[in-house]
């Protein structure tokens, strides 16, 4: 198909009428297939790409809220972001920040 001229707001509404789908990385292929026109499409899939690590924590939280215990835990968490469509680098992003937000562990534990 052609590129079609959708005005914005239709554009921007596919961007946001799946809440749950995550990941910036396909969204450039699902511009196309709906034949938007780049200019419309290309700045509502960089909003998407800068908030890629804010949605992939709120995925995260919304899922696990507590940070890894274990190594199969943490691999656990990694597959479920993964299999979102995040890049590795935000998924350990992600991992990092729940480690850090967790609260220490008492001594002798």
């Amino acid at each position: 198909p052609g590129v079609v001229s959708v005005p914005p707001l239709e554009a921007d509404g596919l961007l946001r009428e799946r809440p749950l789908v995550f990941s910036a990385k396909g969204r450039p292929h699902e511009m196309q297939q709906h034949g938007l026109d780049p200019s419309i499409a290309n700045p509502l899939i960089a909003e998407a790409r800068a908030s890629e690590r804010e949605r992939a924590l709120e995925a995260w939280s919304k899922r696990f809220g507590t940070a890894a215990a274990s190594l199969s835990e943490k691999a656990r968490q990694y597959r479920f972001l993964a299999q979102r469509g995040f890049s590795a680098e935000t998924v350990n992003w992600v991992l990092r920040e729940a480690a850090a937000r967790a609260p220490e562990a008492p001594e002798g534990s």
